[in-house]
């Protein structure tokens, strides 16, 4: 079965979807996948959705995905190995890992360096918005640094006069 869907709901408070890209969320398991799509998705993100990793890296391949948030055990291709493509592909790209595994494995996913979290299973929907803003958030914060030190020019001024000073 190929779970492959787009989803493009916007129904929060959070900034245009389109402004953040989407988010890739893949899980072989058809109603976990299906939850956690309509959570980020009823939040306010554009989802795009994957039944594996092969299937994921696939359409990570064809659509900018701003974030991939992946369940870790899966066939055809786990979590860890998907995380690790996606980064030799788009290293800015993030990647949380949602596991239900134990402390054993999850040192194992920590020691990679491919994923920026992990969110243990059973989570909640406050759980796994803070996760992906989180992430989102320091992902932003590492272009906007980025872009200032190769054009500090451009961003001059531009922090001063945010509403969130200190970033």
């Amino acid at each position: 079965m190929n779970n492959m869907v787009r989803s493009h709901d916007k129904i929060s408070d959070f900034e245009e979807a389109s402004d953040l890209g989407c988010i890739l969320v893949v899980d072989d398991g058809v109603d976990l996948l299906d939850i956690v799509s309509r959570m980020l998705s009823e939040s306010g993100f554009d989802v795009e959705k994957a039944g594996n990793g092969a299937e994921a890296f696939h359409l990570f391949s064809e659509v900018h995905c701003s974030l991939v948030l992946t369940d870790l055990n899966m066939p055809v291709m786990d979590g860890l190995s998907l995380a690790r493509k996606i980064k030799r592909r788009s290293p800015a790209t993030p990647v949380i890992i949602m596991t239900g595994a134990d402390d054993l494995e999850i040192v194992r996913v920590e020691e990679s360096g491919c994923v920026e979290s992990i969110l243990k299973k059973p989570f909640d929907w406050q759980a796994l918005t803070s996760t992906v803003s989180s992430v989102l958030d320091a992902k932003n914060r590492d272009f906007i640094e980025q872009r200032e030190i190769l054009n500090p020019e451009a961003f001059r001024g531009v922090l001063q006069d945010s509403p969130h000073p200190g970033l």
